[in-house]
């Protein structure tokens, strides 16, 4: 069967590419929750100056994958205005910080790994929780 959208003929096989993109997803969340847990822990254990902030943002990430988790298991759609607010945050958080690593004298790259993992697990989050288009049969 064939479907319409935008005026390009496309098979439709969602229900294949929703459970590729949850495959990654998950997997990818818990990297996610377990770097950002041991980001926080090093920081609280070395105590750099402004360690406090550094921690508390990890634990801010470590609560987005929870609630990432959450939202895959139950489907909950009070959760997904929620997530995918927070998936903008760490998108925006993962840019910010490869744009600090890349900009400064003590290259860090625990730190760009990180980053990217928070932009892959951000736009992996932002596939499962926006609205798809809707197909109509042609």
């Amino acid at each position: 069967m064939e479907y319409r959208l935008t005026g390009r003929i496309v098979p439709l096989n969602t229900e294949v590419q929703v459970k590729s993109v949850s495959f990654l997803w998950v997997p990818a969340t818990l990297v996610l929750v377990f770097a950002a847990s041991w980001f926080a822990l090093m920081e609280l254990l070395l105590q750099h100056p402004a360690y406090e902030i550094r921690a508390a943002v990890a634990a801010l990430i470590d609560i987005h994958g929870f609630l990432c988790l959450r939202y895959a298991r139950t489907h909950d759609t009070s959760l997904r205005p929620v997530v995918a607010i927070s998936a903008l945050a760490i998108f925006g958080l993962g840019l910010y910080a490869i744009f600090t690593v890349l900009h400064t004298a003590h290259f860090e790259a625990y730190i760009l790994i990180i980053a990217a993992a928070l932009i892959a697990q951000s736009l992996l989050t932002l596939t499962q929780t926006l609205p798809r288009p809707h197909l109509h049969a042609a």
